[in-house]
This record gives C-alpha cells, sequence and structure tokens, in this order.
C-alpha cells in the first residue's frame, strides 16, 4: 500500500490477503495515540482494496499487543469541563475509533494472536470473526486492577464468545487465559505450536482464500453483522461514556503511575 505511510503498523498485500502487522516490536506492540489513528487508516483503506478477500491483524515478535503506552501522560485536569474534553476526544479518536473501524469492516477479520495480548487490545479481538493463537498466547485485562472498566466492546463480545461465567472472571477480577483456556472457552478457533504457528496459519488463510468466492464471504458476514450491529454499537457508546467517568475521576492515573513504579523498581532490581 505505497499510497500510505505507517510507522506502527506494517501493511500489505499478499496473495488475496490484506495484512495488518503491529510493528512496536522494542514496545510489545504497545498502543500509543498515532497507533489507534493508524490502525483505523488501515482498516478503512483495506475495506476498499478490491484485491483483498481477507484482512488479517497480527502482532510482529514475540507479543501481539502488551495494550496501553504507559508513558503517555493520563492526569486529569482539575476543571471538570477540561478533563471531559481530554478524556472524551482522546476516547473518541483512539479506542472508539478502531472499535468502530472493526465492526464497520465488510471483510472477515482475523486476529492471529501471535503471543500475549493484554487491556484494549485484548478487548478488541473479541470483535474479530475468527481468532488463531500460538501456544505460548495468553489473555489479559486488568481493567478493573487499573481502575478502568471493559473497553473493546469486551463487554459484549466476551461473554458471547467465552460464556458468561469466564467473562466475568476475565472482565471483572482480571483473570489471565491461557491458549488452553481461550480455546476451551470458545474464544479462539484454534492454537497452533509456536514454531508451527505462522506455516499453519498462512496455510489455513490460504486455502480459504483459493476456495472461497470474496463476494460470497462479504455477504455472508454481513447477514451474520446485522443481527448483532445495532447491539455493538450501542455497547461502543457505553463503553465510551463509562471510560471518560472513569479517567474524570483521576483514579486510572494514580494506578498506572502505581504500576509504572512498580515496574520501575522490578527493572531496578533486576540489574543488581
Amino acid at each position: 500500500m505505497s499510497e500510505w505511510k505507517f510507522e506502527d503498523l506494517e501493511v500489505k498485500i499478499s496473495d488475496g490477503i490484506g495484512w495488518i502487522i503491529l510493528n512496536r516490536e522494542q514496545k510489545y506492540n504497545s498502543f500509543r495515540g498515532q497507533t489507534y489513528s493508524e490502525l483505523q487508516r488501515a482498516l478503512q483503506a483495506l475495506s476498499q482494496r478490491a484485491d483483498t478477500a481477507i484482512t488479517v491483524l497480527a502482532g510482529k515478535g514475540k507479543f501481539f499487543s502488551s495494550g496501553a503506552d504507559f508513558t503517555e501522560e493520563r492526569e486529569a485536569p482539575k476543571d471538570q469541563y477540561e478533563a471531559w474534553v481530554k478524556f472524551r476526544s482522546r476516547l473518541e479518536f483512539a479506542t472508539a475509533a478502531v472499535t468502530r473501524a472493526v465492526i464497520d469492516h465488510p471483510k472477515p477479520l482475523v486476529v492471529l494472536l501471535n503471543g500475549p495480548v493484554i487491556g484494549y487490545p485484548a478487548g478488541l479481538v473479541g470483535s474479530a470473526d475468527l481468532i488463531y493463537a500460538a501456544q505460548s498466547a495468553y489473555l489479559h485485562c486488568p481493567f478493573s486492577t487499573l481502575a478502568l472498566c471493559a473497553e473493546g466492546n469486551a463487554s459484549y463480545t466476551f461473554p458471547l464468545r467465552m460464556g458468561p461465567a469466564v467473562a466475568s472472571e476475565v472482565l471483572l477480577f482480571a483473570k489471565k487465559l491461557s491458549s488452553a483456556e481461550m480455546l476451551q472457552s470458545g474464544f479462539v478457533n484454534a492454537v497452533f505450536p509456536d514454531d508451527v504457528f505462522q506455516a499453519e496459519t498462512e496455510k489455513l488463510l490460504q486455502r480459504a482464500v483459493k476456495s472461497c468466492s470474496p463476494a460470497s464471504l462479504i455477504t455472508t458476514k454481513r447477514l451474520i453483522k446485522e443481527n448483532v450491529r445495532a447491539q455493538e454499537l450501542q455497547t461502543l457508546q457505553r463503553e465510551t461514556d463509562a471510560l471518560t467517568e472513569r479517567y474524570m475521576s483521576g483514579d486510572p492515573a494514580v494506578a498506572f503511575k502505581k504500576l509504572m513504579q512498580r515496574n520501575a523498581s522490578k527493572q531496578r532490581a533486576s540489574k543488581l
């Protein structure tokens, strides 16, 4: 896609498949402001391409994504209106925009969990049509431990994909799910050993592209999504409202600061 320039992503087209690869390997593919805007643009661009039938979202390196970039400022302004404008605009043009782009994406969206997925990206992948995981992958949504709430439409998609009991443990008590647990709960379609994950998933995707009509894929996905799209959009609105309130409380800024301090202490201890 020479017409687009990306820094945080690698976007390419190969044999009928549009690939979006999170490409901040040194930062464990954490999401910063630029990552959200690039991911939204890439999804929208690939939705218009006539030479792709399937869109794939994957990560480069050992992680699919470690979640939010903790180095970005999260303090709440003292003025309530300024706080609302700051956090609402940040959410609308970041997490909410990407979630909406996933909801609106017309082609089958396949997520390849090459490694762990944490936080907002973990919530987001629940909206994919198919998910395949490497054996080393795990899913972790530490929303409650960071004084946040469910995001990425996880409050809707997780109970549907993994059942309400497991979803409640994951979203409320921040339970970490291994790849085996994700498979057992139905969250992912299949799990492959790490050393053959790339080869097996590429083989699976190529088989689908060669055997399935692109128009049929898009039509069938539309029929599936028409049953749930209104609920997806309502959930996105509710989660964005709730996240705005959470950020305005100032509690997440305190939680993120404590987490950064703990991580810094662990790094210092490891050097001794």
